[in-house]
């Protein structure tokens, strides 16, 4: 399953590449059939992977977790079925719906749950990410030169590498530390104020909670890690609350400063968003059960900002102001699949959490539930589901907590699987390969 898995996980890449040297060589063509090709050959591959590994099914998720799980996807696979009509009867439109990370692919990423509760799946998006955010710091000045925030899937599995950074290499750490460095650089100074803030609690939660000692379950407070939040918090305040520009003589630089708080620090760009929704959303019908994954809302605010922008027309040729997606995660997943499929993702998610903080003999598994409730905190105005490797991180994230075999491995096996596929067993009392514990 390993090669499936990331041969899936390799188009997706692909699909950023090719995204990123059309813009920067300025070649004229029209790459986007191109890159949703790649997306829909993406999880046609997870798909057959997952035909040829029965193994996946049979075990370490309860009765419970299966049911839910299985629930879930065929609850989403419904709203993808929904959407088959006739807006998507245009061939022009049927690349968007089949290979849009916003769409019909989106409602398919709970499917990755299962992967989850795989370690060797686990320990292969570990690698993997370690090899490639080298190329995201490599190529991140285009970030700031061309805006090409396509890149950022080099970083999917970022937040995975922050909570567990104990478990890295010295150059492996300072590698992390820098490619965080650059990525909230590029927050700051784009106004990305959601995107700053959860990859802040990231690296809040591991300076507070990391755990050194692989032999201990328990994490204790990092008093070091403590300190270095609160400076932290400390100039961000005095920041946030405009004393940066006092420093400074040049009247238009003090100008600049006060125009960048204003517009990146303080904007109010969601109530108008909330607002329409809440309006359009008026059928109880709608409201339960959702509109499937071409679903629309009709926002009159909205217009606006499509005349501004002069995009008034789409592909799937909806009216003026209505929008296929909604910033609030929340939001989109009622617009998509309705509150059924929103207590359907929470009832997963809260049950992933407990027993991921509560039954597990493994701080490795603690850390990788503050994945998901990052997701929970930062889907009130964004982290909209999407096929994309942060997403696809989060329902790994679920399998993990859910995997009862995950849960049961000790800290000392979970460093050591992770560090190179070898660890010292207690209960043996001997060195011994992955094979002889019964870990594909």
């Amino acid at each position: 399953m390993i090669k499936y898995y990331l041969l899936s996980i390799g188009l997706l890449l692909f699909a950023s590449i090719l995204h990123a040297v059309i813009l920067v060589a300025r070649i004229n063509i029209n790459s986007e059939h191109l890159e949703l090709m790649f997306i829909f050959m993406s999880y046609v591959v997870l798909f057959i992977g997952l035909i040829r590994y029965d193994s996946i099914f049979l075990g370490y998720f309860s009765k419970v977790d299966l049911i839910l799980l299985t629930t879930l996807i065929l609850w989403f696979g419904f709203n993808i079925v929904r959407s088959v009509n006739v807006p998507i009867s245009n061939l022009s439109t049927l690349p968007r719906f089949l290979g849009g990370s916003l769409y019909g692919p989106a409602l398919l990423v709970p499917i990755f749950a299962f992967l989850g509760g795989d370690i060797s799946i686990i320990r292969s998006s570990w690698e993997l990410s370690k090899r490639i955010i080298g190329y995201f710091l490599l190529f991140s000045p285009l970030l700031f030169i061309y805006n090409a925030g396509i890149l950022l899937a080099f970083i999917g599995f970022l937040p995975l590498m922050i909570l567990n950074y104990d478990k890295l290499t010295k150059n492996e750490f300072i590698l992390v530390a820098l490619v965080l460095t650059v990525r909230l650089a590029f927050c700051v100074v784009h106004g990305e104020r959601t995107e700053f803030v959860r990859l802040v609690f990231y690296a809040v939660v591991a300076l507070l909670f990391i755990n050194k000692n692989i032999f201990k379950r328990r994490m204790g407070l990092n008093i070091k890690g403590f300190t270095i939040i609160f400076i932290l918090f400390l100039g961000f305040l005095y920041m946030y609350f405009g004393n940066l520009s006092k420093h400074f003589t040049d009247p238009k630089i003090v100008e600049n400063i006060k125009s960048y708080e204003r517009d990146n620090l303080n904007a109010d760009s969601r109530n108008m968003v909330y607002e329409d929704f809440a309006n359009d959303f008026s059928s109880w019908q709608d409201l339960l059960f959702g509109r499937g994954a071409l679903g629309a809302t009709y926002s009159p605010q909205f217009i606006i900002l499509q005349k501004l922008s002069g995009n008034t027309t789409n592909v799937f040729n909806l009216p003026l102001g209505y929008r296929l997606e909604v910033e609030s995660g929340y939001l989109n997943i009622i617009l998509k699949t309705g509150i059924v499929g929103l207590l359907l993702f929470v009832i997963i998610s809260f049950r992933a959490i407990y027993l991921g903080i509560f039954k597990t003999q493994n701080t490795f598994t603690v850390m990788v539930t503050f994945i998901i409730i990052e997701r929970f905190l930062s889907m009130v105005s964004f982290s909209l589901p999407e096929y994309s490797l942060d997403y696809i991180l989060f329902w790994l994230s679920i399998g993990v907590c859910l995997s009862a075999k995950i849960r049961n491995i000790s800290n000392v096996e979970i460093y050591f699987l992770l560090k190179g596929g070898k660890y010292y067993n207690p209960k043996f009392i001997k060195r011994t390969n992955i094979a002889e514990i019964g870990v594909k």
